[in-house]
């Protein structure tokens, strides 16, 4: 027997050479040909300056599509070549991949060069630089991720359902950073692919560490489902996010949600309402050692946190936070809390805001009797 040893699509093709003895001179009668695909499993490369192969590709979509097309059989890294870039593509991963789990997942990677994909958009459904759409296992390191659209753009959308997805180490870079454009993200997890914050059941158990988000409405979105039920398990860490419009990072509906050891710096001058963390309707968080400098009106906002419908008893842990500087708006807020909160820590924050205004290192809004329950306040430090 014979065994293909490099993944990929296959041509097949058998003919005799001889019919008794004697030389067939006429093969197109009894030439047996088939194709087939041979699942993919090591690295890859991507280099559009070199031949295709059955172990490189030309584009980032191509690799792409050829996984889909065969199927994986253990896990498989695909990896653009130092200086071979950039790649001016936009790249979608559309469903589970054959074969694919936690163990034989599929890495793009950009190299330590961080290799550039980058896309223009021209339609609002389609404003992405790399969607992920109900995927789950894709980790996407170590790239240079633009988007140039001038009046939408983002440059991860995962969309409806994408689960156990990796964003790291990369930079994403948002050309479009206005108030006036709200259809923007560095990173988005909606349900809409032509909106970055229609709620529903988009993803679960993602993870975005350590990437430097420059620009967009919003550096970092995640939108859940609805006040009972929430997307779970989603983490964002160690992340840079500079000169957004609106937020740092937004998140809605989300539970069990750790928001940890990112720095949010100079949100856009114009923006006077904007927040370096806005959150709403998250339960049993964590909020821990976030640095935020030059926020808009808001270092946290926070709106119907941990409530747990009135009755749960899981704690949330905001602490080691460090909120300063000079905000856009002359009024600000370091932390504000609006609307429901219950079992909530507030352990050895700093909040040292410098403006020459009216305001607040830190605001709560009492409405009415049982919205607040269980706040643990422990050395903090407020400076205004």
């Amino acid at each position: 027997p014979y065994t293909f040893t490099t993944g990929g699509n296959n041509l097949f093709r058998a003919f005799t050479g001889s019919v008794n003895t004697l030389s067939d001179l006429n093969n197109v009668n009894d030439t047996f040909t088939t194709s087939f695909c041979t699942p993919f499993s090591g690295t890859f490369t991507i280099n559009k300056n070199l031949p295709q192969s059955q172990s490189n590709f030309t584009s980032v979509q191509g690799a792409v599509n050829a996984v889909y097309s065969c199927g994986i059989a253990g896990p498989v890294v695909l990896r653009i070549d130092s200086g071979s870039g950039p790649y001016n593509e936009q790249v979608t991963f559309s469903g589970l991949i054959p074969g694919i789990s936690r163990i034989n997942n599929v890495r793009l990677t950009g190299n330590t060069s961080r290799e550039a994909i980058t896309f223009n958009p021209f339609s609002p459904s389609a404003q992405h630089t790399i969607r992920l759409i109900a995927c789950k296992h894709i980790i996407l390191d170590s790239l240079t991720i633009n988007n140039t659209g001038t009046s939408y753009g983002v440059g991860v959308h995962l969309v409806t359902t994408s689960d156990s997805n990796f964003v790291t180490n990369s930079n994403i870079n948002i050309t479009l950073a206005r108030t006036s454009f709200n259809n923007s993200a560095g990173i988005a997890i909606s349900t809409n692919t032509s909106n970055v914050t229609t709620q529903g059941n988009n993803g679960n158990k993602n993870i975005f560490d350590n990437n430097t988000i420059n620009g967009g409405y919003y550096g970092i979105i995640a939108t859940g489902i609805n006040t009972t039920t929430f997307n779970l398990y989603n983490e964002i860490t160690n992340n840079r996010l500079n000169g957004q419009a609106l937020n740092g990072i937004y998140v809605y509906y989300q539970d069990l949600i750790k928001i940890n050891g990112n720095r949010i710096d100079n949100m856009l001058s114009t923006s006077t309402g904007a927040a370096g963390i806005s959150a709403s309707y998250i339960e049993r968080f964590e909020m821990k050692r976030n640095r935020i400098n030059r926020a808009g009106q808001y270092g946290i906002y926070l709106q119907n946190v941990n409530y747990q419908l009135g009755s749960g008893t899981a704690r949330s842990e905001i602490s080691n936070n460090m909120i300063g500087g000079i905000f856009n708006n002359a009024s600000p807020y370091g932390i504000y809390v609006n609307a429901q909160m219950r079992n909530v820590d507030f352990w050895h924050n700093t909040i040292h805001v410098v403006n020459l205004g009216s305001g607040y290192a830190f605001f709560m809004q009492y409405t009415s009797a049982g919205t607040f329950g269980g706040l643990d306040f422990r050395k903090k430090k407020l400076f205004f």
